[in-house]
């Protein structure tokens, strides 16, 4: 018995076309690794950039409410605010310039790692007459005072800065006599 071991023509010209085939698949896997990969990794630094936004922003809350409990703690805190600078651009202030009025030691109490402490400025006070105040038959005129706190906050890393301000009326302040506007 004899076997015929010719090779048709078509399979001479189909050799090269499962490698090359092969090739493209390779590459194109390749390229979707590759893509994964960076998109991975944006993801992970966009992580980090909203965690470090959160530590800077919680911060700054802790500072203001700081800066809240020592307005309202004594009537000396109060007048030792009006002499205070007042903070006339406060996105421009790095919390050194003028001096913070506090600074609490988050890094100490709650373990945080932050560039640095968050801090306070108490501005000195505006002064706002309640509606029952506003007959000027009166012979005193009381008015409220409104204290202006700033708080400035970093979070890991000295780039992640957050500032707020917020406008407190203190309880414990009660009313005082407003300046003669004579």
């Amino acid at each position: 018995m004899k076997r015929n071991h010719s090779v048709p023509l078509d399979a001479h010209r189909q050799r090269g076309a499962v490698l090359v085939i092969t090739l493209i698949i390779l590459l194109a896997l390749t390229i979707m690794g590759t893509s994964g990969m960076r998109n991975t990794t944006m993801e992970e630094v966009m992580a980090g950039n909203l965690r470090d936004f959160q530590m800077s922003f919680q911060g700054t809350e802790a500072a203001l409410r700081a800066g809240e409990e020592w307005t309202n703690a004594s009537t000396v805190n109060r007048v030792a605010a009006q002499s205070h600078t007042q903070l006339t651009v406060p996105r421009n202030w790095d919390g050194v310039t003028p001096a913070p009025t506090g600074i609490p030691d988050l890094n100490a109490i709650a373990g945080a790692q932050l560039a640095q402490n968050p801090a306070f400025h108490v501005s000195p006070p505006d002064l706002i007459r309640p509606a029952a105040s506003i007959d000027l038959n009166q012979s005193e005129l009381l008015c409220r005072q409104i204290f202006t706190i700033t708080g400035r906050g970093a979070g890991n890393t000295p780039d992640a800065v957050s500032i707020l301000r917020s406008l407190f009326d203190p309880p414990r302040a009660g009313l005082i006599n407003c300046p003669n506007p004579d």
